[in-house]
């Protein structure tokens, strides 16, 4: 009997002993895979973090080409095309008049003794004229039409599906609300302001933009001559 006691006793203890060391090495694996569940979800968060900056780079990257994209086509003052997008957009409005055996009208307008503004006043009043016109030509015109700051005080019109008549009657109406305009400065309203315009039509004047914008230019200086604050358009149509 005491042997079977002595055997029994060594039996549960070394089943005792076993358990323990089962239970120590479960909680050894239950350890590892709560530290790994933790920084499985800590790697998670930081990638989440990584995705999300990422998507935050690439909108401002997006957003600076866009950006970057406008100001390559856009006169920084007036907000009006400049010359680089004018140039590379007409030839294929020129393309287009012609598959549909439409007219399209070019007119250089340039504004009348402008430079007193700047001799006046200033060349900040001038930049705040220039910026108010640059509004109104946008506000005034068709969406179709296409207008560009061309050079100081100069501007370039395009106006697709339109004959000689019909740039008159949209630069009557242009100059009429350029008349209207007044421009706060300091202590007093700068008004009265008035253009010249040479208008030339396609296929009459030309058939590319060079010979079209030759055309308008030769009857800008004829409107010019005569007085200004006037449009004409070029002899031939």
């Amino acid at each position: 009997m005491t042997s079977e006691r002595l055997t029994n006793r060594a039996s549960v203890k070394y089943d005792l002993l076993k358990f323990d060391h089962e239970l120590r090495h479960a909680r050894a694996e239950r350890d590892r895979a709560e530290r790994q569940r933790r920084e499985s979800e800590a790697l998670n968060r930081q990638l989440e973090r990584l995705n999300n900056e990422l998507s935050r780079k690439m909108r401002e990257v997006e957003e600076l080409q866009s950006r970057l994209t406008s100001e390559a086509v856009h006169d920084p003052l007036t907000q009006l095309f400049n010359r680089r997008y004018l140039d590379s957009v007409v030839p294929a409005l020129l393309s287009g008049s012609a598959r549909r055996a439409s007219t399209l009208a070019v007119a250089l307008i340039d504004l009348d003794r402008f430079k007193r503004v700047n001799d006046m006043y200033g060349h900040l009043a001038g930049d705040k004229v220039l910026m108010m016109i640059g509004r109104l030509f946008s506000s005034a015109l068709r969406p179709s039409d296409v207008i560009c700051r061309y050079g100081g005080e100069e501007f370039c019109i395009v106006l697709p599906d339109t004959d000689g008549e019909g740039a008159t009657v949209a630069l009557a109406s242009l100059a009429e609300r350029l008349r209207a305009m007044a421009v706060d400065w300091a202590s007093e309203t700068l008004t009265g302001f008035t253009f010249s315009a040479g208008i030339a039509v396609a296929p009459v004047h030309g058939q590319n933009f060079a010979e079209l914008i030759s055309a308008a230019d030769r009857a800008l200086y004829a409107a010019k001559g005569r007085c200004r604050d006037r449009a004409i358009i070029a002899p031939g149509a």
